[in-house]
């Protein structure tokens, strides 16, 4: 419209099929830039005879209400199409929308067979791993029990051994106290009359006996003249 103001209702303007000729933002009309709308005021009779003039003496043009119901009908006409178009969308929306909720439904399903199985294999395991603890608590107690089989066998052999030592020192120590009292007794007699009771075999003296070698045959060669000794016992 050329006025100040054009800067600011630009967005009003911007596909108005009545151009600048026809603008109906006139005088008559206040126009707030902070609102989306605008008021149209009744001027006083004056000033209204004034603009009447102004406008007999313009070109012939289309009358307010003409420009005023074709605003309304572009306007209509553009809500309108942004209105199809956004059902459209809304319907491509929604269409999508169904097609991967039910696709979200199949990968759920599918994930959740998944899982079960994923839990009936880890059920298993946890029933088989219990299994396995348990055998092994039973191995761990063979094992105790057969170190602690072995400790007392050693044991036993020990002591087995022990009693046979203590029964052969028990011997020795009876034979040793014989054999006090015998030289004890020994020391109390006489030493013409000593006679040991004892088991050892009497000892022989080794009887010398010299043995003369005797004179050659005739005719038979001389031999050594050389004596033998012969021991006897």
């Amino acid at each position: 419209c050329g006025k100040p103001c054009a800067d600011q209702c630009a967005s009003k303007c911007e596909g108005c099929p009545l151009g600048a000729a026809g603008c109906v933002l006139t005088e008559d009309v206040i126009f707030f830039p902070a609102s989306p709308e605008f008021i149209v005021t009744e001027k006083p009779k004056s000033k209204q005879k004034r603009a009447d003039r102004k406008k007999a003496g313009r070109r012939a043009g289309p009358t307010r209400r003409e420009m005023e119901l074709a605003i309304e009908n572009a306007r209509l006409e553009a809500t309108l199409e942004a209105t199809e178009s956004a059902f459209e969308m809304y319907g491509e929306f929604f269409e999508a929308k169904q097609e991967s909720t039910e696709s979200l439904a199949e990968m759920q399903i599918q994930v959740l067979g998944e899982r079960m199985e994923m839990l009936e294999e880890l059920a298993e395991l946890k029933a088989e791993n219990a299994t396995r603890a348990a055998q092994l608590e039973m191995l761990e107690g063979i094992v105790e029990l057969q170190s602690e089989n072995a400790t007392l066998a050693a044991q036993l052999e020990l002591l087995e051994k022990h009693a046979a030592l203590a029964s052969e020192m028990a011997k020795l120590q009876a034979r040793n106290e014989q054999l006090t009292q015998q030289l004890e007794a020994i020391q109390r007699q006489p030493s013409s009359n000593v006679q040991l009771s004892t088991h050892a075999e009497p000892v022989l003296k080794p009887e010398r006996i010299e043995l003369k070698a005797k004179p050659p045959a005739v005719g038979k060669p001389v031999g050594k003249p050389a004596s033998k000794i012969e021991t006897r016992y």
